[in-house]
């Protein structure tokens, strides 16, 4: 059945494959009516929004009751003041603002692995850390404090066994002359390990890009080619030279692909992996028709990796301050989402569905995550990142 292409969606919200279109129509239109929103609300009154597709309503953070009416009663909300929720909550969207701002500032003070980002559902500043008993975390946990945020550490369960699949150089062949398509989520290698493929890029003068994750060229000293190679059931092919990259304020790395003698085919397409190496047996592939913003938390959001396949969570936080220490990487105006990945996800698509299968919309590449079998989260660089830097997707039609 052609509606069983939504099960990654379905599992997320819970819900039988046939009623995943009437939710993401639902959920379409109340991401219209928070467009329409937000501009309305005081951030001294009000806390953000979110959205709860599976009971259709925008829930508002509300410091000032007193601001209910004005809001409902308005031109742009009256026909969809059904729609809206308010909630009583402590802090404004000004407040959390600012005390982002000044955590961000004690991170950075204390160089510390972290993820910070103001969350509407928690109606705070959220912080992820790895290691409650670190003397760094403490020190960063003792000065915090004072602003109240919440604070989540890593889980200590059990995380669920991961199979990777080895790299083996003797494996990189040119002599077979046939075309091979690189889909979003595939394995990509280089010096640095497993990465996944992103997008399909083009730049100004309509050479043909990879798009995948920054980090995937460590270590970044090393002045040789970064060469990438798609592999896939034993089987590599040079993609190409990762001739541009960044990993802070950002994370985005673009592969050149090669124009002489090239075997690789530009297809912009996302491959439906159900698990490590595994693609769907019927559906395949997912085709990218566009690209979209993610302007409100509660939202789906999907991603395609090679070792984690295709899984969807909800968007928890916008333009958070994602710290990696490989070096000193702040990942600025990323997303929080809870999304499963794993090591060798990176670069991956991030994505969400459209109504009309197989078709999805560009949000952005996977650039990390911290994953087990009772939680999950997964940071996203927006695609808007690759597009300031001249780039454009390449999707259908093309």
């Amino acid at each position: 059945m052609v509606r069983a292409q939504f099960e990654p969606l379905a599992k997320l919200w819970g819900v039988k494959n046939e009623k995943v279109p009437e939710l993401l129509n639902r959920e379409a239109k109340l991401i219209m009516i928070d467009g329409k929103l937000q501009p309305l609300l005081n951030n001294s009154y009000f806390g953000g929004t979110y959205i709860d597709v599976k009971v259709n309503k925008i829930n508002i953070n509300t410091v000032d009751q007193s601001k209910v009416k004005e809001v409902k009663n308005s031109l742009q909300m009256k026909e969809y003041k059904n729609y809206l929720r308010f909630k009583k909550a402590i802090n404004s969207l000004s407040q959390l603002k600012s005390t982002f701002v000044k955590i961000v500032k004690l991170a950075q003070k204390y160089n510390i692995n972290s993820k910070i980002g103001i969350e509407p559902e928690a109606n705070n500043v959220v912080i992820y850390l790895k290691d409650k008993n670190d003397p760094k975390n403490k020190e960063f946990i003792k000065n915090v404090k004072f602003f109240k945020p919440k604070i989540v550490y890593s889980s200590k369960k059990k995380k669920g066994k991961m199979v990777l699949n080895s790299f083996n150089s003797s494996t990189l062949v040119e002599k077979r002359q046939i075309n091979q398509i690189v889909f979003g989520g595939d394995k990509i290698t280089a010096n640095y390990g497993p990465c996944s493929a992103g997008f399909w890029m083009k730049d100004q003068f309509q050479q043909d890009f990879l798009l995948t994750a920054g980090h995937c060229a460590y270590p970044y000293n090393d002045t040789s080619p970064k060469l990438f190679y798609r592999y896939y059931s034993n089987l590599a092919v040079l993609i190409g030279s990762m001739e541009n990259y960044m990993v802070t304020p950002v994370d985005v790395g673009f592969i050149k692909k090669l124009t002489v003698n090239s075997h690789i085919r530009v297809v912009p397409n996302i491959r439906n992996i159900i698990t490590t190496g595994v693609v769907h047996p019927i559906y395949v592939e997912y085709l990218i028709i566009g690209s979209v913003d993610i302007i409100s938390a509660g939202i789906h959001i999907c991603k395609s990796g090679f070792v984690t396949g295709i899984t969807c969570g909800y968007v928890k936080s916008l333009d958070a301050v994602i710290t990696i220490r490989r070096g000193s990487e702040d990942k600025i105006g990323g997303l929080i989402t809870t999304a499963y990945s794993y090591y060798g996800d990176s670069g991956g698509p991030m994505f969400q569905f459209s109504y009309t299968i197989p078709f999805v919309y560009a949000v952005g590449i996977l650039i990390g995550g911290r994953s087990n079998s009772y939680e999950a989260e997964s940071y996203c660089e927006p695609i808007r990142t690759a597009f300031e830097y001249g780039y454009t997707l390449v999707h259908y039609p093309h």
